[in-house]
């Protein structure tokens, strides 16, 4: 796939929105083949500023398998912007809040940047939701909780960025407002995810690109060894996966899932 152009492979996806809570949550999903009601559902969870939009590409590929639900926390995308600019464990629980509304779980859980601290913090508190967890490109890294570190990387990592990721990107931005965006971004630099990972019990796998400058090696690696159960792997590829390697981490989501077989879960094939 070129820099410039990302052809579409797999479902469309439909889209719905539902009330948990003081929030209407909206969010893109897709039900899968008959056999995908065997399987856990998917759950996909953006990052920072972006919404389900970003996670597109991998939630298509994916449909083709699986039942895939993206939801659009409150402050991104077309879900509800409250007043209040949520925490990381505040967006953990409208994200657990919403899965009990909408029935989806216990799910294996793919994050990808921020959502990797969403995923982590939604394991900790109700690991009943949670049967498997997918690290793509995980935030923050600890050795480095400085606003300006992070943002300079974040800058360095755009210039790898296909353009059309980036029309996506100025447009969820403008959705969440700067202000939000501000806020959200300093409690991601401060939040413990270090802290959280020795309490996280699910079968976990930590995915980083190999040309990602805002994870480094050494602490994708770190984070995979603080899980109990955790893996490591690389895929080619700047931080943002999910939009360049669908295919990949379809692969890498099949391998995942067939190792929960003996738990009582039928492989994708």
């Amino acid at each position: 796939m070129g820099p410039r152009l990302r052809k579409r492979q797999g479902v469309a996806l439909a889209r719905r929105r539902s009330g948990v809570g003081p929030w209407t949550i909206h969010y893109r999903y897709a039900a899968g083949p008959p056999e995908a009601r065997s399987r856990p559902p998917l759950v996909l969870v953006h990052g920072l500023i972006v919404s389900s939009r970003y996670m597109i590409p991998t939630a298509e590929a994916l449909g083709t398998q699986y039942r895939v639900f993206v939801p659009d926390l409150p402050g991104y995308g077309w879900s509800t912007k409250p007043r209040e600019v949520l925490s990381i464990p505040q967006l953990a629980d409208a994200l657990a809040q919403w899965m009990k509304t909408e029935q989806v779980g216990p799910a294996v859980v793919l994050g990808n940047s921020m959502g990797c601290q969403i995923a982590v913090d939604l394991a900790t508190r109700y690991p009943d939701l949670v049967e498997g967890l997918i690290l793509v490109g995980p935030t923050m890294d600890r050795h480095a909780r400085s606003w300006w570190r992070q943002v300079g990387r974040l800058l360095r990592d755009s210039a790898r960025e296909p353009l059309g990721l980036l029309v996506t990107e100025t447009l969820d931005f403008w959705q969440m407002g700067p202000r939000r965006a501000l806020r959200t971004s300093l409690y991601a630099v401060h939040d413990p995810i270090e802290a959280k990972l020795p309490q996280v019990h699910a079968p976990a796998i930590v995915v980083r690109g190999d040309r990602d400058v805002i994870v480094p090696d050494e602490w994708a690696r770190e984070v995979a060894a603080l899980l109990p159960a955790g893996e490591f792997t690389t895929l080619p590829g700047p931080h943002v996966l999910n939009w360049v390697q669908p295919q990949g981490l379809r692969a890498l989501v099949d391998a995942f899932t067939a190792a929960l077989a003996p738990r009582g879960l039928p492989p994708a094939g």
